[in-house]
């Protein structure tokens, strides 16, 4: 990676997460002490720079997940639980500002969507492989990956102090449930 462009990729996340999209390319040349001009050599807009920074995230997001898919000394249903977990502090994202981008970059937004939709494969195999093994109820995998996304979604709009303190409580409550055991459960 070149340094210039991590500099500032690094700089315009750390105004994205004060300001959301409305930081100014202007004050980024000035903090980083480059021109402009180099500014628009290594990315031609805002969007391009908050582009850079969504694809790092996922990217990090994604390697994050294979690492815990293929880690053989977590049990089946540890792996998914901590594959539905997976929130990078990738240089601490506000998420909270993501909504700014589908505001007012709709067409990068639409790639955050994708991002979320798309490469379930790992998590349907663990999924599968856990009902396989009688540990979680049979569930469609479309039917999870609503649920899921709906989830994540929903915390891609909260403000949290602890948002993946806040997403593993939710996925413990997916999992766990909600019904206290000492109780009748009507059918």
């Amino acid at each position: 990676m070149d340094v210039v462009k991590d500099k500032i990729r690094k700089c315009a996340l750390n105004h994205f997460n004060k300001e959301g999209v409305h930081f100014h390319l202007d004050t980024l040349s000035k903090e980083l002490k480059i021109s402009k001009k180099t500014l628009y050599k290594y990315y031609e807009n805002k969007e391009a720079i908050l582009g850079d920074i969504v694809d790092e995230l996922f990217r990090v997001i994604k390697a994050k997940e294979h690492e815990i898919y293929t880690d053989k000394t977590l049990t089946p249903l540890e792996q998914l639980i901590e594959i539905l977990c997976v929130y990078p502090d990738y240089e601490a994202v506000s998420y909270h500002h993501i909504i700014s981008i589908k505001e007012t970059y709709p067409a990068l937004y639409q790639r955050v969507d994708q991002y979320l939709e798309n490469n379930w494969d790992e998590t349907f195999e663990l999924l599968n492989l856990n009902i396989e093994l009688g540990l979680v109820r049979p569930i469609e995998n479309e039917t999870f990956k609503i649920l899921l996304l709906g989830l994540y979604k929903q915390l891609l709009l909260t403000e949290h102090d602890s948002p993946k303190m806040l997403m593993r409580e939710c996925i413990h409550h997916i999992f766990y449930g909600l019904i206290n055991n000492n109780s009748e459960v009507p059918v």
